[in-house]
């Protein structure tokens, strides 16, 4: 029964989520996409990224990426992915003035 508790907790936060969030969520998703067909699979990605292909792929499945990852992801593209575009909130782009 907990289980399903847990279930119902996890479907309504899901649904809790704003529209900017979600829109967060599907670029840093499609930015993942990217960086994994740039080494043909997850399990590559998070070899090259020193980490497993389950974190890759929870991540791209949550569209979220945690700021070690995000540095990961742009030494394993070669800058092809900034940490800025995949983690904005810790690693912000300096606007030109």
């Amino acid at each position: 029964m907990a289980g399903r508790r847990n279930a119902v907790k996890i479907q309504a936060r899901k649904r809790r989520a704003s529209p900017t969030r979600k829109a967060a969520q599907e670029r840093i998703h499609a930015l993942l996409v990217k960086a994994i067909e740039i080494y043909g699979s997850e399990a590559a990605l998070g070899e090259a990224c020193g980490c497993s292909q389950r974190a890759i792929n929870r991540a791209k499945h949550l569209g979220r990426v945690t700021p070690q990852m995000a540095i990961a992801v742009e030494r394993a593209t070669k800058n092809k992915i900034s940490r800025a575009q995949l983690c904005p909130e810790v690693f912000s782009v300096a606007l030109a003035s």
